[in-house]
């Protein structure tokens, strides 16, 4: 017993006689966080950047201070490249946009939009004429004042298409079969998703009018890809359930009527799925975070919007969604 009250006794010299002091707010330079997900078919390319900060105050504080989330001004360049040769580029212009009152600073200049986009896009999303060679897309960002200097390289890929349903465009969701969506499988598109864009007509009780409404939502993601192609099944009663999840509730409703609906896939490059799965499914906060931004944080990827327009569904189909437990309380009626 005294052998253990003197080994304590030691131990507690030791602690309280130590006069260390430990600072647990590291100085550490601000690095440029960049979001850039860049679609070709878009008409403006745009990038955010901000960067990161650390402080004695608290953290509220620190992010309503401009100065502290944003830079007062970067030169951002986009290049097309063919292997080392430069053959097309754009530039980024400040925007004079004001963020909306909240936390963070109502400040100009936290999106950055090009003055000019990649001309010669042809339905598929390749690239026409002397952009054809275009092999990869680079970013740089340059914040002289700042000693910053940003890079980051995609590769051009060639997209995935959606191939024409084997029901023609009037769509049954209770035949045989489940309906089901072919995807053309392209080497370098490693992220799929397969949206719905509904349109329907909607009638309010005691009102003369009947308003045209448009309703975009997700149908299938991580569309796995297999030897023979990629195929996204869409189940008649899931097709009934996602329409339960994603309409909204409208107060003194009469009717909804469908009018027509589109097929839209988003094809994204290795880099927005490892940043996808980074973010989205991980649970280990201690995980660095993954970038391929050189000497910053954040991601630049590259992606492609593909649409099929103006399908319909059978009386079967309209049935079924008027009719069926699941949509009833939607009040879509069975005439079209």
């Amino acid at each position: 017993m005294l052998i253990r009250i003197f080994i304590f006794l030691q131990i507690l010299f030791v602690l309280t006689s130590c006069n260390n002091e430990i600072d647990v707010i590291d100085e550490v330079d601000s690095k440029p966080v960049v979001y850039s997900l860049l679609n070709l078919n878009d008409t403006v390319y745009a990038v955010s950047l901000t960067r990161t900060f650390v402080g004695t105050e608290n953290i509220y504080y620190l992010a309503r201070d401009p100065h502290v989330v944003f830079y007062p001004s970067a030169d951002i360049r986009l290049d097309g490249l063919s292997g080392d040769s430069i053959i097309w580029s754009t530039s980024f212009y400040q925007s004079e946009q004001i963020k909306e009152d909240g936390l963070f600073p109502t400040e100009p200049g936290h999106l950055y939009y090009s003055n000019s986009v990649l001309p010669g896009i042809d339905e598929h999303g390749y690239l026409t004429g002397d952009f054809r060679n275009i092999e990869k897309l680079r970013l740089s960002i340059d914040i002289p004042l700042s000693n910053v200097n940003t890079t980051a390289i995609v590769p051009i890929y060639r997209p995935n298409f959606i191939g024409n349903p084997s029901s023609g465009r009037k769509i049954s969701l209770y035949g045989r079969e489940d309906f089901v969506v072919t995807i053309a499988q392209r080497k370098g598109s490693s992220f799929r998703q397969l949206n719905f864009k509904i349109r329907y007509l909607e009638k309010l009780k005691g009102s003369n009018e009947v308003e045209e409404k448009e309703l975009e939502f997700i149908g299938r993601t991580k569309i796995p890809a297999t030897r023979d192609g990629i195929e996204a099944q869409i189940p008649g009663d899931f097709f009934l359930n996602k329409l339960v999840a994603n309409i909204p509730t409208v107060n003194d409703l009469q009717f909804r009527r469908f009018i027509d609906f589109d097929l839209i896939l988003y094809s994204a490059d290795e880099v927005y799925k490892n940043y996808t799965e980074t973010y989205v499914y991980t649970t280990d906060l201690a995980q660095p975070a993954w970038s391929n931004i050189e000497n910053g944080i954040g991601i630049f990827a590259l992606m492609f919007t593909l649409r099929k327009e103006g399908f319909t569904f059978d009386q079967r189909t309209i049935d079924s969604i008027a009719m069926s437990p699941i949509t009833k309380g939607l009040k879509f009626v069975r005439w079209q």
